[in-house]
């Protein structure tokens, strides 16, 4: 439960990134809309199978990815430490398919994934609003 809080967390820190952000280079934009919409189908994906009590098989090796690619998308953007930070709870994070135990004990975990996913989708959302770059 407690890496659930912490993806949920890390997820709500992105959201503030981004917010913060007055204008992203066009490919930057479409790198974080792309990233932050393919994670959170992910984690609403593993949070629908888990909810049914199965095992969402492939979301492990789908999360390892999309978070092995946030460092560079998130690069101009902070710190080094903090993308760093963001990376390793992701990396942590990627395995969604054991969660259907913690999840049989404590529905309120697939509430936190469902959760996690929303800070996702908005931060796409938010990408996609932010103005392009110019010099």
């Amino acid at each position: 439960m407690e890496l659930i809080t912490l993806l949920v967390g890390t997820a709500a820190s992105i959201v503030s990134i981004v917010q913060g952000c007055t204008a992203l280079r066009a490919d930057q934009k479409r790198q974080l809309v792309q990233l932050f919409e393919q994670i959170s189908d992910t984690i609403e994906s593993a949070a629908t199978t888990l909810e049914q009590g199965e095992v969402p098989h492939g979301s492990c090796v789908t999360m390892g990815a999309l978070a092995r690619a946030l460092p560079e998308v998130l690069a101009d953007l902070v710190p080094q430490q903090e993308v760093q930070e963001h990376t390793e709870i992701l990396l942590r994070a990627h395995d969604l398919e054991q969660l259907v135990i913690v999840t049989r004990d404590n529905p309120q975990a697939v509430v936190q994934l469902q959760q996690a996913a929303g800070h996702f989708r908005a931060a796409a959302t938010i990408a996609g609003l932010k103005r392009i770059h110019t010099s």
